[in-house]
């Protein structure tokens, strides 16, 4: 029996993508005072915080690195997160 490996090098195959796209971020339930949190299968997550106090009417974007930026819009947090997960 003869066993025939694919030329993954092929032209017929397209390019693939970077790596990040191909990591699953899922929308899980959110922590504390969090409106929304992205979770990752390695542990990894990026919330948005809706701010209080001398912070209200912005959005805080954090992330499980330690990163932490308020956003005037709530468009622009979804971005802001969006980025943080590729």
């Amino acid at each position: 029996m003869k066993v025939r490996i694919a030329d993954l090098g092929s032209s017929r195959f397209p390019h693939p993508r970077p790596v990040n796209e191909y990591v699953p971020w899922r929308l899980v339930t959110p922590r504390g005072r969090e409106s929304c949190r992205w979770q990752c299968i390695d542990g990894r997550w990026v919330a948005l915080t809706l701010g209080h106090d001398d912070e209200i009417g912005r959005v805080a974007v954090t992330d499980s690195e330690g990163r932490r930026e308020l956003v005037d819009a709530y468009e622009s947090a979804l971005a802001l997160a969006r980025h943080w997960r590729t």
